[in-house]
């Protein structure tokens, strides 16, 4: 289910899945989350939290456009996937500096319906 969680994010934002574009840009990739929950009918939900990270020679460019990513997953009202409850657990802040780019970063938390049956 986190990969097609990732999918859906990546889609949603324009962001690749992985690792940091070398020449700039923005990617998402899995972060650790906490458990999720069992309700008394047996069904469950869990948490998945996703790291956003850009790269750009400016600055203000790298926050706002995680500004934005954060604004469009919170602000986003019927997400596919059973996802709900998005929330920003980390807002954008600086990581640090590669060559002439600025590394910035930010972590979605959001809950999602466990489809799985056991």
């Amino acid at each position: 289910m986190l990969g097609t969680i990732l999918e859906y994010a990546a889609r949603l934002t324009g962001a690749s899945i992985g690792q940091l574009p070398a020449k700039g840009g923005i990617s998402v990739e899995p972060a650790p989350a906490s458990s999720g929950e069992t309700y008394l009918d047996g069904t469950s939900s869990d948490n998945a939290s996703l790291l956003f990270l850009c790269k750009s020679k400016g600055q203000r460019d790298a926050l706002d456009q995680l500004c934005g990513i954060c604004g469009k997953l919170t602000r986003t009202r019927h997400h596919p996937h059973g996802i709900y409850h998005v929330h920003v657990s980390t807002y954008p802040n600086y990581v640090s500096r590669d060559g002439d780019f600025w590394v910035y970063s930010c972590i979605i938390n959001l809950k999602y319906y466990n489809k799985e049956d056991f």
